[in-house]
């Protein structure tokens, strides 16, 4: 569980020239958690947001970001 307040964060997700959302590793999106309005287009890659809804963002932004690490 990630609790976020005051934060922006990019995740593991972008958008493909076919306007499919995928992992970075490839496989599709399929449970989402986009806050109302999104994704609207604005850019190809994920960020999540203050209470942890999703929105698409341009990807040369600054935000911090969330990594996997293997135990």
């Amino acid at each position: 569980m990630v609790v976020l307040v005051g934060k922006e964060l990019w995740i593991n997700g972008k958008k493909t020239k076919d306007d499919v959302w995928k992992y970075l590793d490839g496989t599709n999106i399929t449970v989402t958690f986009w806050v109302k309005g999104e994704p609207n287009s604005t850019g190809t890659c994920l960020r999540v947001v203050d209470g942890g809804g999703w929105r698409d963002e341009y990807c040369h932004r600054n935000h911090g970001y969330i990594f996997e690490k293997s135990g």
